[in-house]
């Protein structure tokens, strides 16, 4: 983009422009918006001035001035009219005020994901491997093991009807004394110490045909779900696993259980802890009814509603998601306008 005028009068503004380093403690925020160029945002020195860096379509931006400075950008043939905004910089500590044209930006409802970006993962596990996760800019992408597709609200309520709930929620043999759930002759015993320590058990169905008890378990920052041997009250081998893999490097753990249609294979999706990204552990379900952990990713862009993931095929799931910089601005349980519709097909399954 270029600019296609400059009076005296906005000259003169320009030259007025402070580039002084600022405490960001002390500058006060005037709004938050987000990048809607699908091409990126240069954001500039001053004012229609030296292109210092690009900002990537989808993020956030904090407006700490509105300089006053109208100005109109030719763009794509277009020409668009807009003010240069001041933001604050992170890339440079030097020059951690920099300039944008506010024609660029947008609220975040408007936000959508882009299909290429959907695959970026910052972190990958198999068994047959190493844990790897990977900086800013040296992620990955996993369409050899993904293919991703964006689909409307209509078709994703549509699709939604082919999936099994294979939960029974029958609590027949369930009860609570206290602190302690009973379930049959296993008992899971809450601790509700107030710091780290705090851990809470709630049952939620069974899984029939994997003999699996689905407990959901409530801990300090967080929650997960344990899939128990419904004979001998233990945790699966491969939850076990996880949970293990996931207390060494930090990420997140059980996601509720949806299994395939054909009951082949089990996925669990939910967002991590701290950062919202989406992680996803695929497992196939082997003879015996045992389960075998296959993959587990951590996405770099999107983040899952946890209660909108339904299996479609035997390989296939569709799931509601929100751009990762959008969804990190809202509370918990806030209502999410920037919704997007995915199907994912999981190859070699």
């Amino acid at each position: 983009m270029s600019c296609s005028k400059k009076t005296k009068q906005t000259e003169n503004k320009i030259q007025k422009i402070n580039n002084s380093t600022l405490d960001f403690e002390k500058v006060k925020i005037l709004e938050k918006l987000y990048v809607n160029a699908r091409n990126g945002l240069n954001y500039r020195k001053k004012p229609n001035g030296i292109i210092l860096g690009k900002l990537p379509y989808g993020e956030k931006v904090e407006i700490i001035e509105y300089t006053g400075i109208k100005d109109e950008i030719a763009d794509e043939n277009r020409i668009i009219k807009g003010e240069w905004l001041g933001i604050k910089n992170y890339n440079d500590e030097k020059t951690n005020k920099v300039y944008v044209f506010s024609s660029f930006l947008d609220i975040g409802s408007n936000i959508k994901l882009i299909k290429k970006n959907l695959s970026i993962v910052q972190g990958i596990y198999s068994p047959k491997s190493e844990v790897f996760f990977y900086e800013s800019g040296k992620e990955m992408f996993v369409d050899s093991l993904l293919k991703f597709e964006i689909i409307s609200k209509d078709i994703f309520n549509q699709l939604k009807k082919k999936n099994i709930d294979y939960i029974n929620r029958d609590s027949t043999n369930v009860h609570r004394n206290k602190d302690t759930l009973f379930i049959k002759h296993h008992k899971f015993i809450d601790n509700n110490i107030d710091n780290e320590s705090r851990i809470n058990f709630k049952y939620i169905g069974s899984i029939d045909f994997l003999n699996k008890y689905v407990i959901l378990r409530n801990l300090w920052e967080n929650e997960d779900f344990i899939l128990v041997d419904k004979s001998t009250g233990k945790i699966d081998s491969e939850n076990e696993k996880l949970l293990q893999l996931a207390r060494k490097n930090g990420m997140n753990l059980l996601g509720f259980p949806r299994i395939s249609i054909n009951k082949k294979n089990m996925i669990s999706l939910k967002n991590s802890s701290f950062t919202q990204q989406a992680e996803l552990n695929i497992f196939k379900i082997i003879k015996n009814s045992e389960l075998q952990l296959e993959l587990s990713l951590l996405f770099k862009t999107w983040s899952p509603s946890e209660n909108e993931i339904f299996w479609i095929s035997d390989n296939e799931f569709i799931v509601k998601a929100f751009p990762i910089d959008v969804i990190s601005e809202y509370e918990y349980g806030e209502q999410i306008d920037s919704e997007n519709y995915l199907k994912i097909k999981i190859f070699n399954l």
